[in-house]
């Protein structure tokens, strides 16, 4: 038990030594205020560590299994993968190679007065204040190890700024790359000030034949009156292990869109929570997960009602083949002041073989008494006598298969607010189907 206890520790250690690599390596520059910060967090992943099997949260996901196979290093080399971003699509892109802003490899048309898009570094000067108001708040680095973790090696990331009352026309691609696999650490602070408007699509690259381990954080203030859309998409990668964490707040009369599809990878857990701080919040988070082989796939979410008369929505979708693993475990807490909240969750997902599994838990906790909220989970396989008729009327066994799968996530995509988006979206699912 003694020596078991030991090894487990090393693997803390071993990730904690790099983190603090990067912030000595990174110090110059740096706040005395973040300096604090990243110590702090350090602090806090060495208490908990990285999460065990008998965690409630974490229990059908075997993370430190996967933890195991990487060695946290920094990354080498300057140059990042070819055919970056999410293409076809009319966009500006703000890219980062190994966690610093790429002028050479972004494309931002001109933008709206006020409106920044850059690194968090460089925008210590003109927005500190902000920015030390809302990094490290909105993902507290005691919600989460992961979150501790990224914190703790913190010196730089993306960091968006959207004025009061303007609107970005364009979508905006933030595109964290890498130079070399192994662990990286992304880092996003969005901030939408009153009446503001913005779509944002997230995503990594990383070399295609190297294995990697992303740990992603992402904090988003809606402020009141806005309206952000932000899209996690996550082509199929065998050898890609992710963990992401979106944490976004949201003021009076705001409303909040998250659209995640994951397309595989050997390990993917979403945590996103969200919390409605104020009156007459909208919130929709509508997810779609594909996984085959041994992929492993899992969502985890809170909606957090702390305030009266908001709404939420929340649909997931899955397909599962082959040997691989899907997890849903969404909550909806209401607090004892949100009266009148209406929240809805739903979670269905389509097992195509006997060894393909899914875990569904949706949770309410409710403790105001005016309330209209329900939850529902569905999981099974295609309808044999559906199969059966379009196999009657000339298809093959895969079309009628494919046709029935495309139909099943049509209910994700015709969520979508974004036309091109949705279309993109599509091609992904067609060619994950036809592979």
């Amino acid at each position: 038990m003694e020596r078991a206890m030991r090894r487990t520790d090393r693997l803390e250690e071993r990730f904690l030594a790099v983190a603090r690599s990067v912030a000595n390596l990174r110090a110059n520059g740096v706040t005395s205020a973040l300096a604090k910060l990243r110590h702090d967090a350090q602090d806090s992943f060495a208490s908990m560590g990285f999460p065990k099997p008998r965690s409630e949260a974490w229990k059908y996901t075997n993370i430190r299994s996967a933890l195991r196979k990487y060695f946290p290093t920094e990354p080498v080399g300057s140059t990042p993968p070819a055919g970056y971003g999410m293409h076809g699509l009319n966009t500006d892109i703000a890219a980062f190679v190994n966690g610093r802003y790429s002028a050479a490899h972004s494309r931002n048309g001109p933008l709206p007065k006020g409106t920044i898009v850059g690194g968090l570094q460089a925008a210590l000067g003109s927005h500190k204040e902000s920015i030390l108001h809302h990094l490290g708040r909105l993902a507290p680095i005691s919600s989460c190890p992961f979150v501790a973790l990224n914190t703790a090696a913190l010196s730089d990331g993306a960091f968006i700024f959207v004025p009061e009352n303007t609107r970005l026309e364009r979508p905006l691609q933030v595109v964290h790359m890498v130079t070399s696999g192994v662990f990286f650490q992304p880092r996003t602070l969005l901030i939408a000030e009153a009446d503001a408007s913005v779509e944002v699509i997230l995503s990594i690259s990383t070399p295609p034949s190297e294995a990697a381990f992303a740990n992603t954080v992402t904090e988003v203030s809606v402020g009141p009156g806005a309206d952000v859309n932000a899209y996690t998409i996550q082509p199929e990668r065998d050898r890609l292990t992710t963990v992401t964490a979106l944490n976004v707040h949201q003021g009076t009369g705001s409303r909040f869109g998250s659209y995640t599809a994951t397309f595989g990878g050997e390990v993917a857990r979403n945590n996103l929570t969200i919390t409605a701080d104020a009156a007459h919040c909208d919130t929709f988070l509508n997810g779609l997960f594909l996984a085959r082989g041994n992929s492993h796939i899992d969502n985890h979410t809170l909606v957090d009602h702390a305030m009266p008369d908001c709404e939420s929505s929340e649909l997931y979708k899955g397909i599962l083949d082959e040997q691989s693993t899907g997890v849903f475990n969404g909550k909806v807490m209401v607090r004892q002041d949100a009266q009148r909240i209406n929240a809805y969750q739903s979670s269905k997902a389509v097992v195509l073989t006997h060894d393909a599994r899914m875990f569904a838990k949706p949770e309410l906790e409710i403790y105001a008494d005016d309330v209209k909220c329900s939850h529902g989970a569905t999981t099974g396989q295609l309808e044999k006598e559906a199969l059966f008729y379009l196999r009657s009327r000339g298809l093959s066994e895969k079309q009628a298969r494919d046709l029935l799968l495309e139909a099943f996530a049509r209910e994700f995509t015709e969520g979508l607010p974004n036309g091109e988006i949705k279309h993109l979206v599509e091609q992904l699912i067609s060619g994950w189907l036809t592979r």
